[in-house]
This record gives structure tokens, sequence and C-alpha cells, in this order.
């Protein structure tokens, strides 16, 4: 009697051991186009972002 609820304790919890484990698609070699396209426009956003963060302080310690 021990042993079985030792081993459906291991079953419960065996089934949510990978739950949280997300897929990693950062070694695909096919990308899709619309992933391809919002990669480049978060690469661009966050390139503008910072541009005008450092002109701001550039401003900032001119002035």
């Amino acid at each position: 009697m021990g042993m079985n609820t030792h081993r459906s304790t291991r079953t419960r919890f065996g089934s949510e051991r990978y739950r949280f484990v997300i897929p990693d698609y950062s070694r695909s070699t096919e990308l899709d186009d619309s992933l391809g396209r919002d990669v480049v426009l978060r690469q661009l956003v966050l390139h503008g972002l910072a541009t005008v963060l450092l002109m701001m302080a550039a401003f900032a310690i001119s002035c």
C-alpha cells in the first residue's frame, strides 16, 4: 500500500515536470516571413529608443 502511494505521487508529478518548458526556436533554420519581420521591427524600435535616450543624455550634459 505504501509503494502504490509513492508510485502515484511520482506519476502525478512526472506528468507536470515539463509544464514550463519553452520551445527553443533560436536555432531554427527556417524563419517564417512574419516572424522575420517581427524580429527586424523589434530591433529597429530598440535601436531607435537607444538612440533617442543617448541623444537626450548628450543634450542634458551639454546644457
